[in-house]
């Protein structure tokens, strides 16, 4: 992969924090760390509140023998979060993409592009994956005991959802990128989504008991319900209890995941530089 893309995709990923966009200025150095400390405050509130979450689940799926059921859902419910949240950001890397004066040539260009440009992508994802996966690592090792195997695949969960999470989050930019090319009014339909977004967490955070009550009601049936349809992630469950076929399953499972996906964003973006370059011509 080239450096000076990622570095540059990474550097364009976080201007949020030191630059206005607007007006293509810095941010005076207060205000840098003002954002900063903002941020810190906000995900320290939000890991201790999932951290607390977590532990009042888990005690209960523990007496039951399901302790593996309680990482699983913060895994799930982590990735579904995650990969709405950055759905922005791919969104705005496939816009990027379109709108790249200099187009890459051959194979090896047209890779180490997309790999730059979704590597911020997933640096964003896994930045606010750790507000939910790290309450959710601290539960597991505090009240389960792993063996050594458990506590590493354990400590490696995070960075294996964030390529699930990424995966979604590129799957939904491309539906949002499709629409917003037929509608004239890409500002409007910004603003729709943003809504609809905030929308469905206000929901999520307000109802976020209730779930995990109705969880801890008919726990066997989630459990087997994961089991039958969800099944990757039950090996997930197992992994971090240290069942080596079940760490061995699940990380295979990813890696093909993401060969797929990378291989259909890569065909995408090749047919769409393609016609680019002929309506060019």
């Amino acid at each position: 992969m080239n450096r000076e893309l990622l570095q540059s995709e990474l550097k364009e990923s976080f201007a949020w924090m030191y630059r206005d966009k607007r007006k293509g200025k810095a941010y005076p150095l207060w205000k840098t760390l003002l954002f900063v400390f903002l941020y810190a405050a906000a995900f320290a509130l939000l890991m201790h509140k999932f951290y607390m979450m977590g532990k009042a689940l888990s005690a209960p799926l523990i007496q039951q023998d399901l302790e593996w059921l309680t990482f699983v859902l913060m895994g799930i419910l982590s990735m579904m979060v995650v990969g709405l949240t950055n759905t922005f950001h791919a969104y705005m890397a496939i816009r990027r993409l379109k709108e790249e004066e200099s187009l890459p040539e051959g194979i090896k260009a047209i890779t180490n592009m997309l790999c730059a440009k979704f590597c911020g992508s997933y640096i964003m994802g896994l930045f606010y994956s750790l507000v939910f996966m790290i309450p959710g690592v601290l539960v597991h090792l505090q009240l389960t005991q792993p063996n050594l195997l458990g506590f590493i695949f354990t400590l490696c969960v995070p960075l294996l959802l964030g390529f699930l999470s990424l995966i979604l989050s590129c799957l939904l930019a491309y539906v949002v990128f499709v629409i917003s090319s037929r509608i004239s009014n890409k500002n409007m339909l910004t603003v729709l989504l943003s809504v609809l977004f905030l929308a469905g967490y206000y929901i999520l955070y307000e109802k976020s008991q209730d779930i995990f009550q109705a969880v801890l009601n008919s726990a066997a049936d989630v459990a087997l319900w994961i089991q039958r349809f969800a099944h990757p992630f039950y090996q997930l469950g197992l992994g971090v209890q240290g069942n080596t076929l079940s760490v061995v399953t699940f990380c295979i499972t990813v890696f093909l995941a993401v060969a797929i996906a990378g291989c259909l964003l890569w065909m995408l973006y090749r047919r769409a530089l393609v016609k680019r370059k002929t309506l060019q011509n």
